[in-house]
């Protein structure tokens, strides 16, 4: 059992009382100069603090009077947004649906604990659902928890234990002479949009929240400045020139394409250019691992794009440090997950520190 003050920056605080996943106000209020935030209690420079630290020592929670649902909050965020998520993504009521067939109707906030976890895992994984689905429906559920926790609508942690599981699937990247294969393509309407979208992506390594949303306005001396949509940073990249060209030809704006009707299209685009090559595919679905043998248009999507830029430079001897920053990735080892190298690649590489 702790004691805390809830606001210990301002002048006067409410002190709080924590204890597991409960916390709730004590009611009492001291100036915040007078809080030994060590022994968690009010110091002796109080003229009351022998009867505040007496009243702390003998607090004892109120029971709940009503343990609120997860049901009907859950479907507000993923359909209408919440105070801090005012967009559902594509999904989110998905998982919601998938969530209710699991939790009985009544399931309250409390309810979600670790073993409501397991349970819930075991059935996504009966489901037949791979490990980076059964990641985004933990994600999702978290999320609400959190939301709801903020909201003050229970004290229950339990959720910040939970496990977002997730697994690398073989992910491709586009060699310079398929690049050039897409690049040389004579294709018109929604096709070529899509193609010329994917070689901004190639030639920034941007995300596609991203460099979908690109226009002139964010070029400065050559250079392109974004505050990233997923991370919230400034970032500023080379401006290529197969960028600039791709800007005027649609009045200084990306072409509009959806990421949805991009990842299908783009799969076409790349088929149709010759990236026919096999490759295995191995992940887990349900509780078995799955091989499979995919030809490579067939793993295209938006996010190839990045993975291509950052590979191709890597391949061409730039610093991992310099691309790292035009990725904006902050660890290495989240960025080799990006980076696709084979072990000729990296003997290639490694040829100019070899006498």
């Amino acid at each position: 059992m702790a004691f805390y003050l809830k606001t210990p920056n301002s002048t006067y605080s409410i002190v709080w009382y924590k204890s597991g996943g409960i916390r709730t106000s004590t009611g009492i209020s001291i100036p915040t100069k007078y809080w030994d935030k060590e022994k968690h209690q009010v110091t002796r420079l109080h003229p009351n603090y022998k009867e505040i630290n007496r009243r702390l020592k003998e607090f004892v929670p109120a029971p709940t009077s009503k343990k609120e649902e997860i049901l009907p909050f859950y479907l507000l965020w993923a359909t209408k947004g919440t105070a801090t998520k005012t967009m559902p993504r594509r999904g989110d009521y998905y998982s919601y649906n998938v969530f209710k067939e699991f939790a009985p109707e009544g399931t309250t906030f409390d309810d979600i604990d670790y073993s409501f976890y397991n349970n819930f895992v075991l059935f996504l994984q009966d489901r037949g659902l791979s490990v980076n689905s059964i990641g985004t429906h933990i994600r999702n559920l978290k999320a609400v928890m959190n939301e709801a926790y903020k909201q003050g609508l229970h004290n229950n942690l339990a959720y910040k234990n939970f496990k977002k599981t997730s697994e690398e699937i073989d992910s491709v990247y586009l060699t310079e002479e398929e690049l050039d294969a897409v690049r040389n393509l004579n294709l018109c309407g929604q096709s070529e949009k899509v193609r010329d979208l994917f070689l901004i992506g190639c030639n920034t390594a941007m995300r596609f929240s991203d460099y979908s949303r690109l226009t002139k306005d964010w070029i400065i001396d050559d250079e392109i400045h974004f505050i990233s949509t997923k991370t919230s940073q400034r970032q500023v990249i080379p401006l290529a020139q197969e960028v600039k060209d791709i800007l005027a030809k649609y009045n200084g704006k990306a072409p509009a394409v959806n990421q949805q009707a991009f990842n299908k299209i783009i799969k076409d685009v790349c088929r149709r250019a010759g990236l026919v090559t096999s490759i295995q595919v191995e992940k887990t679905l349900g509780r078995d691992k799955v091989v499979d043998m995919k030809e490579k248009w067939e793993l295209v999507s938006s996010h190839t794009a990045r993975r291509t830029a950052a590979t191709l430079l890597i391949k061409k001897g730039a610093p991992i440090a310099w691309v790292m920053s035009l990725t904006g990735h902050k660890t290495e080892s989240a960025f080799w997950k990006y980076v696709k190298l084979s072990r000729e690649d990296y003997a290639k590489l490694l040829k100019s520190f070899v006498k």
